[in-house]
Formats: structure tokens, sequence, C-alpha cells
């Protein structure tokens, strides 16, 4: 299907009045979405913004190819946080150290266990969680992809909240598409809608926008958790080079490391 035939489709459900339609092409209009297109990925490097009440933060965003899937690096000021996934972007292995908060964390799925070990605010830490055979996505920004680049409408999924370490279960919805104004471009976004699954689902909602022809991460706007009151938001502020001054100086921390050297060990 054409790259933005989901933006065509909202179209359509808004044209004309349901109640005129027969069944049958209301279920083609309202549940059964087209994708983005779902072509391999490349190395990617770019720049968003992140909002979090009154504080705002540059952050690098490295996507790079793997052996056995990709390597997504996340770079905020003192915080890494290094995602390992699977070619369905199904998250591996997942790190986080942040020197402000004197947090060094390393999360490993295996089978359905998920071992976390290292130090969370300075205090040691192992904990294993039990889940069961949904996907693990962790980079959020980068697994929804897999998503909207499917003919699927919905998939749930596990997630860990880095502040507690806790495990949750999410449903991740497509529910249209629009046409956006980011980074001096206007671009054809799909919308996804990502709820608690189960009875929780009305208590937290958050939104995430995808380019509708590749499928990329654009733009975020949601609650950090039910409790929260400040709105958090991420929005695609431009690309970036593979020698920017943020990757130069996560070399220099890691010694020189090369930052794609992260390495899951298979299920046994």
């Amino acid at each position: 299907m054409a790259a933005n035939s989901l933006c065509y489709f909202f179209k359509l459900r808004f044209s004309f009045r349901w109640q005129s339609l027969p069944a049958v092409v209301l279920g083609v209009i309202f549940f059964s979405f087209p994708c983005a297109k779902a072509d391999p990925i490349a190395q990617h490097t770019r720049y968003f913004t992140e909002q979090n009440g009154g504080a705002r933060h540059k952050v690098v965003w490295f996507l790079s190819p793997q052996t056995e899937g990709y390597q997504l690096l996340y770079l905020k000021e003192t915080q890494v946080n290094t995602t390992l996934v699977d070619q369905n972007m199904r998250t591996l292995l997942w790190t986080m150290d942040d020197a402000q908060t004197a947090s060094d964390l390393r999360a490993e799925r295996k089978n359905n266990l998920i071992t976390i070990q290292g130090n969370l605010n300075g205090r040691p830490i192992h904990k294993d969680i039990k889940i069961d055979n949904a996907p693990w996505f962790q980079a959020t920004t980068l697994s929804l992809k897999t998503l909207v680049t499917s003919e699927q409408n919905e998939i749930e999924f596990w997630t860990l909240r880095p502040g507690t370490l806790k495990a949750y279960k999410l449903k991740a919805t497509k529910v249209g598409c629009e046409q956006l104004n980011i980074a001096g471009q206007t671009i054809q976004a799909v919308k996804v809608q990502l709820q608690l699954s189960g009875w929780l689902a009305p208590f937290w909602k958050s939104y995430y926008w995808f380019d509708a022809e590749n499928g990329l991460f654009v733009r975020f706007n949601g609650q950090t958790d039910s409790g929260a009151e400040a709105f958090y938001s991420i929005d695609y502020s431009g690309p970036a080079s593979p020698t920017c001054p943020e990757l130069k100086r996560y070399a220099n921390i890691s010694h020189g490391a090369n930052p794609t050297t992260l390495r899951h060990q298979p299920n046994g």
C-alpha cells in the first residue's frame, strides 16, 4: 500500500456519514488500517527537544544496525540509555547510566524473565521480573515502529519505568493521521495512543506520532505517569551528524569504546 494511505483512510472516515455506510465498508475504514513503509532501517542520528514541565533538554537519538537487530543510543546531558532490539524491534537488553543520580543499570530478557542489576540512585539493585510472552519495548520511540509499519491496529507490550524499575503492560493503538509542521517540514504522521493495559486503561494515556513515510518517531505528548501534573513532550528538531559533539563526548566518557559494542546473551 502507498505510504500515506492511512491518512487517506482517515479523511474518508470523516468525509461520509457513518450511518449511511454498509457494515463491510465500516469494517475497512475503522478497523483495517494501512501502514507506513516497512523499509529496512539505516543508521540515523537525530536531534530531539525534550520538555518536562519548565525544563528543556536537547537529546541525541543515534540508531545503528547490528548483527542481530538494532542498537539505539539516547543521550541526554549526564544520562545515556542504550537499547538493543532484535529485527522485530523487541528489546533484548537495556542499559542506563546517569552520573547525576548515581545510577548504572543493566536489564536483560531471557525467555519470560527480565533480570535487572546495577545501582539505582546510588543503591545496589538486583531483581527478576516475570512477564508473559508479550514483547518488551523499552525504547518505545523505536519499537513502536513495528506497529506503525504493520497491518496491525494495536499491540500490547511490557516496559520498565526507569525511576522505579517496575514493569507495566501497555497497549498501543493507531488512532489516526495528522499533518504536522515539525523541524521546518510539513509531514503526514501516524498518531498512536498509549494506555495501560486492562482495567487500568482509563487512568493514563499518552500519544506518539511517527512519520507516515518511513515510520520514524517525530513527536510525543503525555504525562510521565498517572499522578503527574506536568506535561512531558519530545519533538524532532532535525538531523545530527554521526560526529556531533554529543556522540564525541559519549565516546570520551566510554574511553573511546565504539557505541555499537553492547552484546546480548542468547537464551540458553
